[in-house]
């Protein structure tokens, strides 16, 4: 779920808060389960691509646009333990060093159904996701003094 959350605030996507999870869980095995994060139709704070260098790049989600509020979240965290600092730095690192050339594979497989033009493509990597890779390990570390989450 931690993975989840740091997506969230990579892309900024707002739409996936408390009161609207948009995660799946599925089985994978006896007692095994794993989270499937679903619907990102609000991500980039809900702007239109080309207008990405002008939006929030420098903002994170609230408590109350992010899931680590998600009562899912706190029950796993209180009860379980099983957030750690070594799980979300080893996930921090994999968006602090994705390269343009990743994002771009990445963004190469969007449906063409969707209309993503190439110009928003770069718009998205070079005005939104880059910008904000570096700057997602101080929102978490604002999300979990706001939610009082202290990381073993």
């Amino acid at each position: 779920m931690t993975g989840i959350v740091l997506f969230d605030i990579w892309v900024y996507n707002i739409d996936r808060a408390p009161h609207n999870s948009n995660v799946l869980v599925e089985e994978i095995g006896k007692n095994s389960f794993r989270l499937v994060a679903i619907d990102h139709a609000m991500i980039f704070d809900g702007k239109e691509y080309n207008g990405l260098g002008r939006s929030r790049n420098s903002f994170s989600p609230t408590v109350e646009e992010s899931l680590i509020s998600h009562p899912l979240y706190r029950d796993v965290y209180d009860s379980l333990g099983l957030f750690s600092y070594d799980e979300a730095d080893g996930v921090l690192g994999r968006i602090e060093n994705i390269t343009e050339s990743e994002l771009r594979d990445i963004l190469n497989v969007i449906p063409d159904e969707w209309e993503v033009k190439e110009t928003e493509k770069e718009s998205i990597i070079k005005h939104y996701l880059l910008p904000r890779k570096n700057l997602v390990r101080g929102f978490y570390q604002q999300l979990l003094e706001d939610t009082k989450i202290k990381l073993p």
